[in-house]
């Protein structure tokens, strides 16, 4: 991606270098012909116009993939939470979610960005991390996960979103607006 943008950056200085050459050089003008100078034109903006095109859709592509993978990388959390609503009680990852989690953490790592990735390794092995403290923060879990999907929010176009973690959790979660502010004191506490 950042080829594509250093080759488009040359291209329009050197775009601009010639057209500011000839512009100086006004003598050229007089002796090319017309003709020839509009499809040289033409041609020139055909050839911007393609690469723009190009660039555009290799972003859409690359969009749309992230966003599958995405999906379905939270898909098996999400199940989670949602048996949570439903029972009311305590659920964990079954083995094929485990496993489904697991290739699409695979899938993931050719199309996430560094924050995604991070962010989704600091969410997968909190609770190893947590295991050997002896402490469950159910806080830390939430606030990780929440973290996780602004990271991909972001990551899929949304780059100067001003939600935090505790709106994101209320698409999950009742909460008053006194929960709300436990929650955000309880994130707070959390590094």
């Amino acid at each position: 991606m950042l080829k594509i943008k250093i080759k488009t950056i040359l291209l329009f200085f050197s775009i601009i270098s010639i057209v500011a050459l000839i512009i100086y050089k006004g003598e050229l003008f007089k002796t090319i012909d017309p003709t020839i100078l509009t499809l040289v034109s033409g041609s020139i903006g055909f050839i911007i116009s393609k690469i723009i095109e190009d660039v555009k859709e290799n972003k859409q592509r690359i969009y749309e993939q992230k966003r599958k993978y995405y999906k379905e990388l939270i898909r098996p959390f999400r199940d989670v939470l949602k048996s949570l609503k439903l029972k009311n009680g305590h659920a964990e990852l079954n083995n094929k979610q485990i496993n489904d989690a697991m290739d699409n953490a695979f899938d993931n790592i050719l199309y996430a960005s560094d924050n995604v990735i991070e962010k989704y390794g600091r969410f997968r092995n909190n609770s190893t991390n947590e295991a050997e403290t002896g402490i469950h923060n159910q806080y830390k879990t939430l606030k990780l996960f929440s973290g996780l999907l602004i990271a991909m929010r972001k990551d899929l176009g949304n780059k100067y979103t001003s939600l935090d973690e505790v709106h994101i959790l209320r698409m999950f979660i009742n909460m008053s607006e006194a929960d709300e502010q436990v929650y955000r004191n309880e994130f707070k506490k959390i590094n």
